[in-house]
């Protein structure tokens, strides 16, 4: 997904380093099935790049064998034993979240991220969605709603009024899956009422 602030951040932060070196910094977002389908192809032109970086992607699921590109790769927000990988511990992040809402003694919401249609997943997010629910389900709870958010304001809009409607009674917590769904979730939560910090 493009456009969020983990991916603009990742690009602004990997921008100056590539351009000081000499390099361009070429963006091919995987949006859809057909644009999976060309990017698996030998010709495409993504492999003309010196290096491949691949973010938040697997590359055994998305190519079902080695990229067609035999320069360097580098993986981040993955992580896979061939590649050199950059990444954060999301199975650790996913148990530190479900501990602090379990501190909070509230019923608890879940927003999970709804992947792109005909997209790969992200393995960070499948991690990170292993490790809340594993947590909370080692001390007996489950989130009292769970609501798959898609990433675009229909998504949003879509996902607040289902919580508005399906709320537990009384104050609750939402745990979502990143910081960019949460905040993204902030202004559509407030437009059907729903209080944050009050409710």
């Amino acid at each position: 997904m493009i456009g969020t602030p983990f991916c603009e951040s990742l690009l602004t932060a990997l921008h100056a380093p590539l351009a000081d070196a000499g390099y361009d910094l070429a963006l091919f977002p995987l949006l859809g099935s057909q644009r999976v389908r060309r990017y698996r192809e030998p010709g495409a032109l993504t492999y003309r790049a010196d290096a491949l970086l691949i973010m938040s992607q697997d590359p055994d699921e998305l190519y079902g064998a080695a990229p067609p590109f035999r320069g360097s790769t580098v993986l981040v927000d993955a992580q896979h034993p061939g590649y050199h990988s950059v990444s954060f511990d999301n199975l650790s992040a996913g148990r530190m979240a479900a501990k602090y809402a379990l501190n909070r003694r509230l019923p608890i919401v879940f927003l999970d991220g709804a992947d792109v249609p005909d997209a790969p997943g992200s393995p960070a997010f499948v991690a990170r969605c292993a490790g809340i629910l594993q947590t909370l389900g080692r001390h007996g709870i489950r989130p009292a709603l769970t609501v798959s958010v898609a990433p675009d304001n229909e998504g949003l809009r879509n996902a607040a009024r289902d919580i508005a409607m399906q709320r537990p009674t009384g104050p609750f917590l939402i745990v979502a899956m990143t910081d960019d769904l949460a905040l993204s979730m902030r202004q559509h939560l407030h437009d059907v009422n729903l209080r944050l910090g009050e409710e």
